[in-house]
């Protein structure tokens, strides 16, 4: 949840006939409209498994940013164990002492007459959250020859996301990879939230005929329940030909071809890759894997061609021409709100509002001034 602090200001909506959102909320005992007067805003809905719990008054205290707070402030069911200090003089935050359980719900209650004087009815406010439920995600990548002389050994790549923060030894200990009934090694990146997890699978051989490699997933180290495989061809060494083509269509469009072998570095492969009815392409190889970059967006269904000419640095040649049907999903609706969120007009000036927008004829924009007297029930989220 994201508190802000405002005593005047502009609320922007941005409304699509075409998109409806909604949000869960964890039903707890209603609290007395009174509390306005008092608590400004409070975290609720849906939260991380490593987010703090914060509660921002209307009126600010004699403290200190980080002072720990002397009063027993919070209690939650199911208990919490945690540390509660001052993030400036308006917010007092609980930070648990360790990540909370995925897809729990928790009741609260801040006591808040313990800080300032309020009516008996008013002395402890009563909230709720859940946190999010923990699962992921597998995208395997094709095979990648490591240079144009090697071809024997390739890597596989392979991305894993959870919803939710997952430490990373324990989301390593939800691949592996198996190849001729042995574990291979993997490498690992993980990136700063803790939600995108990338791997590498090293050595992949090719032997003298077609093999294979299976990739499984188990998400009982993060508390996922979640259990899949895939299976990842691997062509003997005697073979060039198509192994996988991906489409992507967005953010931008992209269409990656996966080859058995490296492509040959002095071939030029213009008129060798159609697209539809001569979609002009920019091609860019990497070993052997070619991306293509459609110069204008592409809708529905293309043919891709790929000409039975394209060879390997060894001078082998695709067996025929390769055909495959693409199709390009046209971006679902989105509109999304470019800066930190604060949106303050300048005096004499003209407010500017910046947004990102895909796959929209226009947008309806509605400006409400909010007061001061009714600023609390917009920091609910």
């Amino acid at each position: 949840m994201r508190l802000l602090r405002l005593s005047s200001m502009l609320f922007v909506l941005l409304s699509l006939s075409s998109l409806s959102s909604c949000k869960h909320k964890e039903q707890v005992r209603e609290s007395s409209p009174a509390f306005r007067h008092y608590i400004a805003g409070y975290t609720s809905g849906i939260i991380s498994n490593s987010d703090p719990i914060r509660v921002e008054l209307t009126e600010a205290r004699d403290v200190k940013a980080g002072d720990t707070a002397k009063e027993k402030l919070f209690r939650f069911e199911p208990p919490i164990e945690g540390t509660v200090f001052w993030e400036d003089p308006y917010t007092v935050v609980f930070r648990p002492a360790r990540r909370l359980p995925n897809g729990q719900a928790f009741r609260a209650e801040f006591r808040l007459g313990r800080l300032m004087k309020v009516p008996d009815s008013l002395a402890v406010f009563p909230f709720g959250f859940r946190t999010r439920t923990q699962s992921l995600e597998v995208k395997v990548d094709g095979l990648r020859s490591y240079d144009n002389r090697h071809w024997q050994w390739n890597k596989l790549d392979g991305t894993l996301t959870t919803a939710d923060f997952a430490g990373d030894q324990a989301v390593e200990k939800c691949v592996e990879v198996w190849q001729y009934g042995k574990l291979k090694p993997l490498t690992w990146q993980h990136d700063g939230e803790h939600k995108m997890h990338k791997f590498t699978a090293d050595s992949i051989r090719r032997g003298e005929n077609d093999g294979k490699v299976v990739i499984k997933w188990n998400g009982q180290p993060i508390g996922a329940d979640v259990r899949d495989e895939t299976v990842v061809p691997v062509p003997s060494i005697n073979s060039f030909k198509v192994m996988k083509v991906e489409v992507q269509s967005a953010p931008s469009q992209v269409i990656t071809v996966y080859f058995s072998d490296p492509l040959d570095s002095r071939q030029n492969l213009e008129g060798l890759v159609k697209l539809g009815k001569d979609i002009p392409v920019r091609i860019n190889v990497r070993g052997n894997v070619v991306n293509l970059y459609p110069r204008y967006p592409v809708r529905g269904s293309v043919t891709l061609t790929l000409d039975k000419h394209i060879r390997n640095p060894a001078g082998r040649s695709l067996k025929t021409d390769y055909k495959q049907i693409l199709r390009f999903s046209r971006p679902k609706p989105a509109l999304e709100a470019v800066g930190e969120g604060n949106i303050v007009p300048r005096k004499g000036g003209r407010l500017v509002f910046p947004f990102k927008a895909v796959s929209l004829k226009g947008v309806h924009v509605k400006i409400i001034r909010i007061f001061s007297h009714n600023v609390h029930q917009f920091f609910q989220v």
